[in-house]
């Protein structure tokens, strides 16, 4: 007897009229296909198998605008388990995708046959060396670890702007950058150690004695093949310069040819491999990252300046003097933000389309140099004429405010899309010397041309979101002319989103957190109308 008012969802149905193009198979109405169900039951144990249509529905969307319906979702505990799901595909021909966190923008978390869930029973962590490093499980949240390594002054070197919901499995598996990340932060430099399970069912531990030649005697063509890319990658030196310098830059396109490099032995090599290969090498079951030391003080500042060309020329110098963070920012982006975010300056609603803005921050060990550091700032912009005074804050909510106005851009960019339309973003990088002509003021002028500047929520055409979404933001830690270009001139292209999972600490050294109302209200009501 049922309970009353309990659903029935079989009476829900299937709606009348012709299926829409994202309708669920007719294959799958009735969830996993039986011999899949029950062959993956019989693997792992029927706790670990997710089959009901309404679990393959809610697995088929991440933060991306594609949707993609698995067969089914399993949910492994152990390492022993993901071997056996491994094998399993290779010998019945299916193929598997890790998912974590599901923050991907690009799809990376999704999947047409096997998910495999490693954020359910992958969570956790301990510090070690007194905050020294990390060792974590793939399904451990950015943030989280942060936290743990608060009271060490120490943080995670990736930044991405998810920090609060991605975990490390993806932050690894797709080399995550971030807005404070400089190569030699980034997962690549600071991944020490690993725990792998290849597609073969292999589990190798890379810190483990004998590791080398158990990787070797387990997987001896893999190994092979590795050195010998290696050999044929030093016999030619115009090669070899041209691969250290498109990895000078940020830049996660493909696989990672940096490792054959930086790698002398075949485990060393492919350790280095499986950081930014999205999932397609191998599983990341446990990882131990080198921390990075956490300003015990930060400030920010705006900078808005009446021209793109004016903005960009003052970054090198903000970098010269220390910055953590230099974010170029349009004033299109500035007026939807300030017509979206209570307590932002009123004068970004009434600037000229042809105008930007810097957001900097500056972090220090103590509030005197903090201090010391905001003068020489001050000193360098004087000569500028400011669209607005230059004003540091270190208080608490006008930081989080600065950078959920920042981390915001890309959903403002993609409310204001045509009806129909569909946002696609990518990062594109730059050489400094030419961020203005190529990241923004070839795309300022076309938005120009086609008038999207009047009115002032203004409009985004499809080939153009994405572009608005990041140019706005490519003047990020032009130290060492780490950013670069684009095409055949120098191209790296970052893609900061993930496969096995996903992707930022606390802004002001501390766990951050998603700005409360009370906060809001609180910092809209101290500093309505003046700049940040």
């Amino acid at each position: 007897m049922s309970k009353l008012l309990a659903p029935n969802p079989a009476a829900i149905g299937r709606p009348e009229g012709e299926a829409m193009a994202d309708a669920v198979p007719a294959e799958l109405i009735d969830g996993t296909p039986a011999k899949l169900k029950a062959n993956l039951v019989a693997l792992l144990g029927e706790d670990r198998v997710l089959h009901r249509l309404i679990d393959l529905v809610r697995y088929a969307s991440d933060a991306s605008p594609y949707r993609y319906i698995p067969q089914v979702v399993v949910m492994p505990r152990t390492v022993e388990e993901i071997a056996k799901i491994m094998t399993y595909c290779r010998q019945e021909g299916r193929h598997a995708t890790f998912r974590a966190a599901g923050t991907s923008l690009n799809g990376q978390s999704q999947s047409d046959d096997i998910l495999i869930d490693v954020r359910r029973h992958w969570n956790g962590g301990s510090v070690e060396d007194n905050g020294a490093r990390l060792r974590a499980k793939p399904g451990l949240i950015l943030a989280h670890a942060n936290a743990m390594l608060h009271r060490y002054r120490r943080k995670i070197g990736p930044d991405p702007a998810s920090g609060h919901a991605c975990t490390l499995g993806g932050v690894i598996a797709n080399n995550a950058g971030g807005m404070r990340c400089t190569l030699d932060k980034d997962a690549y430099s600071t991944v020490v150690e690993m725990t792998i399970v290849l597609p073969s069912g292999t589990i190798i531990n890379t810190a483990a004695p004998g590791a080398e030649t158990a990787f070797a005697v387990a997987e001896p063509e893999l190994a092979r093949g590795l050195i010998e890319l290696r050999r044929e990658l030093l016999e030619h030196p115009e090669l070899v310069e041209r691969v250290r310098r498109k990895y000078s830059i940020r830049n996660t396109h493909g696989l990672r040819l940096l490792a054959l490099l930086d790698g002398e032995t075949p485990l060393e090599i492919f350790r280095r491999l499986m950081v930014g290969s999205e999932g397609t090498l191998g599983f990341i079951a446990e990882a131990v990252l080198e921390t990075v030391p956490a300003p015990a003080a930060t400030s920010v500042a705006w900078i808005p300046l009446s021209s793109i060309d004016e903005a960009v020329a003052l970054v090198p110098d903000l970098v010269k003097l220390g910055a953590a963070a230099v974010e170029l920012m349009m004033a299109p982006a500035l007026a939807a933000a300030g017509e979206a975010f209570p307590g932002t300056p009123a004068y970004w609603r009434s600037l000229d389309p042809k105008a930007a803005a810097l957001l900097v921050e500056f972090g220090a060990s103590d509030e005197g140099v903090l201090a010391a550091v905001q003068d020489k700032v001050a000193e360098l912009v004087a000569p500028l004429k400011l669209l607005s005074p230059l004003s540091f804050t270190s208080v608490e909510e006008a930081v989080e405010l600065a950078w959920h106005v920042r981390e915001g851009l890309l959903g403002l960019v993609g409310k204001q899309r045509p009806q129909g339309t569909m946002l696609i973003t990518e990062d594109v990088c730059f050489p400094p010397s030419r961020l203005a002509q190529g990241a923004v003021r070839r795309y300022q002028a076309v938005r120009i041309r086609q008038g999207a500047f009047q009115g002032r929520h203004p409009g985004v055409c499809e080939q153009e979101a994405g572009l608005l979404a990041q140019a706005g933001c490519l003047a990020r830690q032009c130290a060492s002319s780490r950013l670069m270009t684009l095409g055949d001139q120098e191209a790296g292209v970052e893609r900061r989103h993930m496969n096995v999972s996903t992707r930022d600490q606390g802004r002001t050294g501390r766990n951050r957190r998603p700005l409360s109302p009370r906060s809001k209200r609180r910092w809209a009501s101290s500093s309505k109308d003046k700049p940040l």
